[in-house]
């Protein structure tokens, strides 16, 4: 996962899972036993970054530990990468609720590296809720205080822990809402500190830089499809609120992706643009913070049955994210390259 201003950046660019044939992760089996999918996706990132440092799934630094100046927009770095992931499930079929373990595929493909426990329920109007936790193995690691020139930053760990509540296939339809909450909480948050010693900031106003907080989207999407063209259209609203008002923000983000489903071949082209705003000014830059964001992405699977208890599958995946914001040092973008395999089982 990957990160800018406020601690969610890639939380927001988001891509596609809804409805995919190879993972079907909205249809409960009508038998009871285990299934479950695995997936290894080695690829290649470019990052511009101005807070985050290093971190699964990026094999190495994407910003710069250095900066010469905090008026000025970050430089580039790239790095490989190994995102990997899964998920295992027992289905209860007379019930028709499931238990699961993993990370949701969408969350994989957004370097999300999130992994959620909980629970699936199938309603007697075929919608299904799902209610999980979530928790990150692996530490992120950004910079304890990012507005530091010319000198090496110090890196922390950030932990987001949070819940996420999602509601597909309502009243029978293709509509689906997913809520969620993540907790932003860092080892060490020392923003601005550096600046308060160069007698460049007020001691009084650090408190509105903290990037601790808590951060809640609240998404919605629908599936057109028209046999082997699907039409997905979907509006995600975001609100984090940090403990500094100058960090604590809200946006949105629309996007539109189009998915050719045929048993040879699954194509998703998708794109889609967003408005971010922070509370208060910033008190280093005298400006309130604003930013457009935009997404492309593309990704092509291709199937391949080996077994009959098995599915695997080639991927290729590309994306590319940017954010435009008006002050340069928060300006960010990621653009990401990967070819993997997944794979599925059927029934175990």
């Amino acid at each position: 996962m990957i990160k800018k201003c406020c601690i969610s950046t890639l939380l927001s660019v988001g891509i596609w899972f809804f409805a995919n044939p190879l993972f079907a992760q909205l249809n409960i089996p009508d038998s009871s036993g285990f299934a479950g999918y695995a997936t290894v996706l080695p690829g290649y990132i470019v990052g511009t970054t101005s807070q985050f440092a290093e971190g699964a799934p990026a094999l190495g630094e994407i910003s710069d530990q250095k900066v010469n100046s905090i008026f000025e927009r970050p430089g580039q770095k790239s790095t490989g990468m190994l995102g990997a992931g899964g998920e295992i499930n027992y289905t209860f079929g007379k019930s028709r609720t499931q238990l699961f373990l993993g990370n949701r595929f969408e969350d994989l493909l957004r370097l999300d590296v999130v992994f959620g426990v909980g629970i699936r329920q199938e309603l007697k109007d075929s919608s299904i809720i799902a209610l999980s936790l979530l928790y990150t193995p692996t530490r992120l690691k950004v910079w304890s205080d990012p507005y530091i020139e010319n000198q090496e930053r110090r890196r922390t760990a950030l932990a987001f822990p949070g819940m996420r509540f999602r509601w597909g296939r309502m009243f029978g339809s293709e509509l689906e809402i997913t809520a969620t909450a993540r907790f932003y909480r860092l080892d060490d948050e020392n923003s601005g500190d550096w600046l308060v010693t160069q007698n460049r900031l007020d001691v009084d106003e650090l408190g509105k830089l903290d990037r601790n907080g808590i951060g809640y989207r609240l998404q919605a999407l629908y599936l057109f499809s028209f046999g082997k063209h699907n039409f997905l259209p979907a509006f995600r609203y975001r609100i984090d609120n940090h403990d500094g008002k100058a960090i604590a923000n809200q946006g949105y983000l629309t996007k539109f992706t189009y998915l050719y489903r045929t048993k040879r071949i699954i194509l998703d082209i998708n794109a889609g643009y967003g408005q971010v705003w922070a509370q208060e000014e910033n008190p280093i830059y005298q400006s309130t913070l604003e930013s457009n964001r935009y997404v492309f992405g593309l990704t092509a699977i291709a199937p391949v049955k080996l077994f009959k208890s098995s599915v695997l599958s080639l991927m290729f995946y590309s994306e590319y994210y940017s954010e435009n914001a008006n002050i340069d040092f928060y300006d960010s973008s990621f653009g990401v390259v990967s070819l993997g395999v997944i794979w599925k089982t059927l029934r175990i």
